[in-house]
């Protein structure tokens, strides 16, 4: 498992769980709250590795990402990296498009919110792009 998925698996536990995990306490009760949510059992000490709170000679288990995967709402910590690789993508063509709109637009000067050329670009070009 790549570093930059078990951090954005960290990200998504820490949005579900409703705040940061940055205690002893905090892996406890997400411990609890996995087994509640999944019915797997993932112990509080292998939480503390995960999130970095013990040191840990060895990156997590496969079935250890599982679980915090399927905690998060998928069915296996394949199927999350691939959403999550194929979500990332689409926000880099959206920040792509965003990008050039913003280049487009920025020097262009409209005498009135009439202007026809400027509501035909839009209209013709930006709006069928976007929808």
């Amino acid at each position: 498992m790549k570093p930059q998925v078990d951090s954005i698996i960290k990200g998504e536990i820490e949005h579900i769980f409703g705040r940061r995990i940055v205690s002893s306490r905090d892996c406890n009760q997400l411990s609890d709250e996995i087994y509640q949510k999944t019915n797997l059992q993932l112990n509080p000490n292998t939480l503390r590795r995960f999130f970095g709170l013990v040191k840990a000679p060895y990156p997590p288990s496969h079935s250890t990402l599982t679980i915090l995967s399927q905690y998060c709402g998928f069915q296996s910590v394949d199927e999350f990296e691939v959403v999550t690789k194929e979500e990332n993508q689409t926000e880099s063509v959206a920040d792509g498009t965003l990008h050039f709109l913003v280049s487009l637009f920025r020097d262009i000067a409209v005498e009135n919110t009439e202007d026809k050329t400027f509501l035909s670009l839009v209209m013709n070009r930006v709006l069928p792009n976007l929808l």
